[in-house]
């Protein structure tokens, strides 16, 4: 298997929803080249395998206590993903249908955190809408890696002193032309007091305006918390 990054140019964190005959294979493969978090409903089962222990004989321990492969129960912990495979069962009901009770559970699941982030963008959206359009203001926005229940609110920032890489890395090519990435790798530097990163660390999303040419306006921050109803 390739390591291959997302559309977003991030690498992969991959959540298995379900470990059965299904799910285990697949968590344990990718996990040999991806951060990889494996969840299923059953205790028993994950506290089984973070031991080592495959009931079924099939996986052997070395590749279940690989250090990219988590196993949980708690939902929560699959917000850290940026993919999900979903393999729960489907079983054939007595007027032979598949039954997708397991396939809608899992789904809501997923769904609840990913309904707020869109939730939210499409609220920023419409309160950009707002800002004056003489200005050529950029609005960078970032969201905490968390649950929709533990995220605090929003907050108007600065960008946060990032230092730069030695070296880019490189996104995809595509037709022998090579895409790079410098960041996020770099080194964060000290004094982040009303940036973007002290906003993310204190479990807000952070909105920071900036100029044109990226420099923050920090010329009209309360008047862009009026606007974004934040603090």
């Amino acid at each position: 298997m390739k390591k291959v990054k997302n559309s977003a140019g991030e690498d992969p964190i991959i959540g298995i929803m379900g470990l059965g005959y299904v799910g285990l294979p697949l968590a344990v493969e990718f996990s040999k080249i991806y951060q990889t978090i494996g969840y299923d409903l059953d205790k028993k089962r994950i506290n089984q395998l973070k031991k080592g222990n495959d009931k079924t004989n099939e996986i052997k321990e070395k590749h279940l206590l690989n250090k990219k492969l988590f196993f949980t129960s708690s939902i929560n912990d699959l917000y850290k993903c940026n993919t999900f495979i979903v393999t729960v069962p489907t079983p054939i009901t007595k007027d032979k249908k598949p039954d997708l009770t397991f396939l809608k559970r899992a789904s809501e699941m997923t769904g609840k955190h990913l309904t707020y982030i869109a939730e939210q963008s499409l609220l920023i959206t419409n309160q950009v809408s707002k800002l004056p359009s003489d200005k050529n203001l950029l609005v960078n926005v970032n969201f905490p890696d968390l649950p929709s229940s533990k995220i605090k609110g929003a907050r108007i920032t600065s960008l946060g002193k990032r230092g730069v890489p030695d070296t880019p890395d490189l996104i995809r090519t595509e037709d022998y032309v090579k895409f790079y990435s410098f960041g996020p790798s770099g080194k964060l530097l000290p004094n982040q007091v009303d940036t973007d990163i002290q906003a993310i660390e204190d479990n807000f999303i952070s909105i920071s305006i900036l100029d044109y040419n990226l420099s923050v306006d920090a010329s009209n921050w309360n008047y862009y918390r009026e606007v974004f109803d934040c603090e």
